[in-house]
């Protein structure tokens, strides 16, 4: 059946006693994923959705009637569903064994509702609650069931967020946690989540404007697994930030460090010397950095990637020169689009590589 719509799958196996029995789906979804709007991560406007459509009233029988197979569930663009559809013991059931669960743009879901829902789930491996308006009282009630299982957390575009409720990511192996946006966060709830967090390997603090030295300082110290680390917009970050990143966390894969105005070829120069595993890095809008640094970054030896959009003042005058410098380096590697610089395939090298620092 997973080649019939949702809307007749539920007619179908509506049809009978036996049937209604059967499973709708276990992935649970309302948008296709195909459309221009879910590929541009628009999926809230999705083109192709009935699901986006329905109403409570129908989103309370098919979590009634279907809900026993649902083990992954992403509600997005749902403007029409509220509360009301959990309320029977059947979605309560399907919301304790769920493992990924996306409530995103839900415009019926406020404060209190969302905080109800989130406290009905046990079992969440993966969580992004997106452009909600989650509290710590509602992350609170989230952490305080999922603790045990809980792997990715993404709250991105939550504003209500102070972040007192992070400390409760104690006692977990949360791996990959996402902030972007969350810019009321204190800097000092980042600095606690730091230290609890150990196992983390990728943090995103996007548009956290608040975020400076010092935080990131603490996170590179306490943070010592972290393989994508995603600063954009974090314009207050200047060279020092970046050098404690290049003196800790060596197994970094790719970092985005994009409208960071402040820093200059010195940290870019300590990023080619120091991060030997890095894949991806992106520049773009680091006004201060020159092409001599930037080319010099293309030796490192796992990189694939170089992103200075929007940045094309740099491809012109003196990266002549740095062509020159770096004939041999810049072979390797094509730019796809005006300031996007991709290597289609590694060159293997003997590089010798740091001794990767363990904490006790």
């Amino acid at each position: 059946m997973d080649f019939l719509p949702v809307e007749d799958k539920v007619r179908l196996l509506s049809s009978s006693r036996s049937l209604s029995r059967e499973a709708l789906a276990t992935d649970l979804k309302t948008f296709c994923g195909k459309c221009g709007n879910c590929t541009s991560c628009m999926e809230h406007l999705c083109e192709h959705s009935r699901e986006r459509k329905w109403t409570s009233a129908i989103w309370f029988n098919i979590f009634k009637r279907f809900g026993h197979s649902v083990t992954s569930l992403s509600l997005v663009g749902c403007n029409d569903i509220t509360i009301d559809a959990f309320e029977s013991a059947e979605a309560r059931s399907m919301l304790k064994e769920l493992k990924v669960l996306r409530v995103e743009k839900c415009n019926q879901l406020g404060e209190e509702n969302l905080k109800h829902l989130l406290a009905e789930c046990e079992s969440l491996r993966e969580v992004h609650v997106r452009d909600m308006s989650l509290n710590d009282d509602g992350l609170s009630a989230l952490l305080n069931k999922n603790r045990s299982t809980i792997r990715t957390l993404d709250l991105t575009g939550c504003h209500k967020l102070v972040g007192d409720s992070l400390r409760l990511l104690n006692d977990t192996n949360l791996e990959h946690l996402c902030l972007e946006g969350c810019h009321r966060i204190k800097l000092t709830e980042i600095q606690v989540m730091s230290t609890v967090c150990e196992s983390l390997k990728s943090l995103n603090l996007r548009y956290c404007h608040n975020v400076n030295d010092s935080v990131v300082k603490f996170i590179a110290f306490h943070l010592p697994y972290l393989e994508t680390l995603n600063l954009r917009y974090c314009y207050k970050l200047t060279d020092d930030g970046v050098r404690s990143i290049c003196t800790s966390l060596f197994r970094l894969k790719a970092l985005d460090l994009s409208q960071c105005p402040r820093i200059s070829d010195s940290a870019v120069w300590a990023i080619a010397e120091s991060l030997f595993y890095l894949k991806e890095l992106r520049l773009w809008g680091c006004r201060q950095l020159t092409p001599s640094s930037i080319v010099a970054s293309f030796a490192l030896p796992s990189l694939t990637l170089v992103d200075i959009r929007n940045e094309e003042w740099i491809l012109h005058g003196s990266l002549t020169v740095a062509k020159e410098t770096y004939r041999n380096i810049l072979q390797e590697w094509e730019q796809s689009e005006a300031g996007v610089f991709k290597r289609p395939s590694l060159i293997h090298r003997s590089v010798r590589q740091p001794m990767i620092r363990q904490h006790c």
